[in-house]
């Protein structure tokens, strides 16, 4: 990294800063994007946008911690098959809008890991889900970027791969350096251990899925890079990649405005 350890200390403090994590009960992966510097030199505002794993499962606590947060809005990433085996967010509890947009759809009798089964490397199911789908990513970015839809939650199971990918995007789009964004995360890491140790309490199928596809529990920020890399190579920018699937410039201008600060604020 630019600068060296001590540079390096600074992003791993600000990623750990104890703004971010958000403790709750019913999932494992709830955490705050803000806070991160942009190049133009801005800061991204704590408190608009989180990303987390399911929250089909939150307790009476955890639904007035979200209150508290104000979330007007959750965008749940998932396919219908998880959607229908574990359970939707209860939107109408705390006054949030639900919005169901899959960033990938799978036949009704598939299992809903067989994406993930199929894809071979953590890479390779990256790019795979931004082949299948791109144009349903760029709605989701268009849905966050209204000031209106703000705080917002958007979530996949696991909080680390479709989820992932959208912070990664939204990162991009607000000129976050990609050194923040890959430590960003990376701290799904832990997260993710904590579902895997779930899943095998209660969830047999995906606990046998998983113990046959470790990276569906895989935390790696290297095929992060990998696909950003990619990216550029093929696009120019991550921001060039979804303005060529229909991101606009209003939208894109809409997302700043709502999501920045400057960084002295």
């Amino acid at each position: 990294m630019p600068g060296g350890p001590a540079a390096a200390g600074a992003v791993v403090a600000l990623a750990m800063d104890s703004r971010r994590r958000v403790e709750l009960e019913g999932c494992w992966n709830f955490r705050d994007i803000g806070g991160y510097p942009t190049r133009g030199g801005h800061s991204v505002r704590w408190g608009r946008l989180f990303r987390s794993d399911g929250l089909q499962d939150l307790t009476p606590g955890d639904l007035d911690r979200l209150r508290a947060l104000g979330i007007a809005t959750v965008v749940d990433l998932r396919t219908s098959r998880e959607r229908e085996y574990f359970g939707s967010f209860p939107g109408d509890r705390i006054g949030a809008e639900y919005h169901h947009i899959p960033l990938v759809e799978l036949p009704p009798s598939a299992p809903s890991y067989r994406l993930i089964a199929e894809s071979g490397s953590l890479v390779e199911r990256y790019r795979k889900l931004l082949d299948v789908g791109g144009r349903r990513l760029v709605a989701v970015i268009e849905l966050l970027a209204g000031k209106h839809s703000q705080p917002a939650v958007f979530h996949c199971t696991a909080g680390k791969d479709r989820t992932g990918l959208v912070a990664a995007m939204l990162l991009a789009l607000l000129d976050v350096p990609e050194t923040f964004t890959l430590v960003d995360y990376a701290l799904s890491k832990p997260g993710a251990a904590r579902l895997r140790q779930a899943f095998a309490r209660g969830n047999r199928p995906f606990a046998r899925a998983m113990a046959a596809h470790p990276s569906m529990s895989e935390v790696d920020p290297s095929a992060l890079a990998i696909l950003l890399n990619d990216l550029r190579a093929e696009h120019g920018s991550a921001s060039a990649y979804l303005h060529g699937l229909g991101l606009s410039e209003a939208d894109l201008l809409s997302l700043r405005s709502s999501m920045l600060e400057p960084a002295d604020s």
